[in-house]
C-alpha cells in the first residue's frame, strides 16, 4: 500500500508517512484502511474532536473517536484499502467514502469500520514546509488516536 505523491508534496514528508504506515499495518493488522488527503496543513486540534464518552470501568476511561470534520473543499481524495486473505492491502472502490468521512455531523469511526485504521494526510507540504498526519484506530470497541506534525525546518 503506497501513499501517492502529489505535485506539492514534500518527498521527505511522504516518505516519513509511508514509513509509519509500513510499521503500523503489521502491528495492528486492521481489516480496512482509510486514507484521506487534505489540501493543506492542519494542527493537533483535530485530534479527538467530537469524542463521545462511552461506559467506563474504574481503571479505564474510554471515548469513541468521531471522524474529524474537514470541509468538502479541503478533502482532495479518499482512498480505501481492504486486507485480503493473502494478508496484503488492496485498494478498492467504495462509493460512500466521501460521505462517511466528510460529514459535518459527528460519526464514530467504529460505526464505519469495527476494525479499521483511518489516516488524514496533509498536502501542500513542499510549499508550506510542514505536514500533518492524523491516525485513528478502532478495534473491538476501543478507539485510539495520534497526531504527528512535521516541519521541514526542523528535519
Amino acid at each position: 500500500m503506497r501513499i501517492p505523491l502529489e505535485r506539492n508534496d514534500d518527498r521527505g514528508f511522504i516518505k516519513e508517512v509511508q514509513t509509519l504506515i509500513d510499521g503500523i499495518l503489521p502491528c495492528f493488522q486492521p481489516h480496512e484502511l482509510f486514507v484521506t488527503r487534505i489540501d493543506d496543513w492542519f494542527d493537533k486540534n483535530r485530534l479527538g474532536v467530537n469524542t463521545v464518552p462511552i461506559p467506563q470501568t474504574p481503571t479505564r476511561k474510554v471515548s469513541r473517536l468521531n471522524v474529524p470534520w474537514f470541509s468538502y473543499g479541503r478533502i482532495v481524495e479518499n482512498y480505501y484499502f481492504e486486507k485480503n486473505s493473502d494478508g496484503h492491502y488492496h485498494e478498492r472502490k467504495r462509493g460512500d467514502i466521501s460521505t462517511l468521512l466528510g460529514r459535518k455531523r459527528a460519526r464514530a469511526i467504529a460505526d464505519i469500520s469495527p476494525n479499521g485504521l483511518f489516516m488524514w494526510v496533509s498536502g501542500n507540504s513542499s510549499v508550506n514546509g510542514k505536514g500533518s498526519l492524523l491516525i485513528y484506530y478502532t478495534k473491538g470497541g476501543l478507539d485510539t488516536g495520534w497526531y504527528a506534525g512535521f516541519n521541514a525546518a526542523e528535519a
